[in-house]
């Protein structure tokens, strides 16, 4: 049963988290300001157009949030295949993206973001890992 409840936290947290960002990305009206000028100055900003990089990221956390609404759909449709399988998935592409958001960061100098993006990435790691484990 603690297991069970334990899969459907990380279902819900991370679907929240990815769902939210890339609904409000999507549905915002384009790149912010803010975005453009963290990149505007960076080699970055310089080699690829803003737009495609917010566009990428949008599209990234969107793929993450499917693969969580999968995992929440299997638990209740066999179908499916398994909650794990859906979540092993929807974490990787997590820990993807926080890579790619540190990445991002560290060429705009914004080394806390990075760092914090960092600790999500590890921990995303450590929920992967533990999941792996035939026990749970």
């Amino acid at each position: 049963m603690q297991s069970l409840v334990f899969q459907c936290a990380i279902v819900v947290l991370f679907l929240v988290v990815f769902g939210e960002a890339s609904l409000s990305k999507l549905l915002g009206g384009g790149v912010p300001d803010w975005f453009r000028e963290q990149f505007a100055k960076s080699w970055l900003g310089r080699l690829a157009p803003l737009p495609l990089l917010w566009w990428t990221i949008a599209l990234i956390e969107l793929v993450v949030a499917v693969l969580f609404v999968l995992a929440a759909l299997s638990f209740g449709v066999s179908a499916l295949g398994t909650p794990r399988y859906w979540m092993s998935w929807g974490l990787l592409g997590a820990i993807f993206l926080f890579s790619i958001l540190c990445f991002g960061q560290r060429v705009t100098f914004d080394f806390a973001g990075a760092a914090n993006s960092f600790y999500y990435a590890s921990l995303t790691a450590i929920l992967w890992y533990i999941l792996q484990s035939p026990k749970l």
